[in-house]
Parts: structure tokens; C-alpha cells; sequence
């Protein structure tokens, strides 16, 4: 029997159901995920030096959409996004490895929240997938950067990753969230 839990199926169309295999482990990007170079994410990671060149992003409750489904998901990007200053700017095996989950884990949020606005009729889905779309290519963008060894542009990279998103959550995400619980989505 695997350790692993399935996403809870919340009482509302269009979130997804089961356990979604191999992507489910990277998309956790929990203790104990192996990156493609074989690197090991854990919980258990020391603070960073007070030297840190690469910014801290925290989950902060203002974020919380109370849909619990979403939250969990940016939950878990934020907590992507605050692992980057545990790495040095100059690792690109790390650097590479902590993007690559991050752009997996968005890319599976953007569908299923894509997914959720389209099932019940969000009128600005449009925007939405537009704000989306640009994002998808910011981080392509990066992940170019990183495999042409421009390391030094990445301190950069997450701090406008970690601003987009904070600005996303606080905008557009919450544009929808009254529009979906007075169809409610829970």
C-alpha cells in the first residue's frame, strides 16, 4: 500500500480526483522528492546564511482564497518558492532542479484551476488564462537561462517568480473566489 495520500476530492465540479502517479510526487515536491539530477528536497532544511542572496517567499493567510483545494495548491508553490534561499545562486544542478518542480507543480495548478472556472462559467476566464499564459513563458524563459548557465540572472528570476504570484493570488485569484462559492465550490 503507498504512503503517498490522494488529493481529497472536494464537493465541487471541475477539481481534480485520484491519485495522479509520478506527477503527483513531483507536483508535492515534498521530503524526500528526487529532482531529475537526483537531488533530494526535505522538510527538514537548515535556515539559510545571513547572506542569502536568493529571496524568502512565506505563506501568509492574507493569500488564503478559503477554497481549501487552491490553497493547498499555493501552499505548496510558495513553499517551492522558499526553498531558492537555501541555494546558493551559483548552483545550477539545484537552481535548475527547485525550477523545474516549481514549473511542474504551476503548470498542474493552472489546469486544474483553468479546469474549475471553465466547469462553472467564469465570465473573466479569458484574462485568466492570458495572466496564465505569460506566466508559462516567463518561466520557459528562465528555465533557458538556467540551461545556458546564466545563473547570476536567477536571484532575479525568483524574486519576480514569487512578486508575480503574490500579485496574481492577491488580484486575479481573487476575483473568482466569490463567483465560485456562491456556486458553491467549497
Amino acid at each position: 500500500m503507498s504512503q503517498e495520500k490522494t488529493l481529497a476530492r472536494p464537493e465541487c465540479r471541475g477539481y481534480p480526483s485520484g491519485p495522479q502517479g509520478v506527477s503527483q510526487r513531483m507536483y508535492r515536491a515534498g521530503a524526500g522528492f528526487k529532482g531529475p539530477r537526483g537531488r533530494t528536497f526535505s522538510r527538514e532544511l537548515p535556515r539559510p546564511a545571513a547572506e542569502s542572496s536568493l529571496p524568502s517567499i512565506v505563506w501568509d493567510d492574507r493569500f488564503r482564497m478559503h477554497l481549501p483545494h487552491m490553497d493547498r495548491q499555493h501552499r505548496r508553490i510558495f513553499a517551492i518558492l522558499d526553498r531558492a534561499q537555501y541555494l546558493d545562486a551559483d548552483d545550477r544542478p539545484g537552481l535548475e532542479t527547485l525550477l523545474n518542480v516549481l514549473a511542474a507543480c504551476v503548470r498542474r495548478h493552472f489546469a486544474d484551476e483553468e479546469r474549475l472556472l471553465g466547469a462553472h462559467g467564469y465570465p473573466d476566464i479569458e484574462r485568466h488564462l492570458q495572466a496564465h499564459a505569460g506566466f508559462l513563458g516567463s518561466l520557459r524563459g528562465y528555465q533557458d537561462y538556467l540551461r545556458d548557465g546564466r545563473t547570476s540572472l536567477m536571484i532575479a528570476a525568483f524574486e519576480s517568480i514569487g512578486d508575480w504570484f503574490a500579485r496574481h493570488l492577491a488580484v486575479l485569484d481573487r476575483h473568482y473566489v466569490p463567483f465560485l462559492r456562491a456556486r458553491g465550490c467549497r
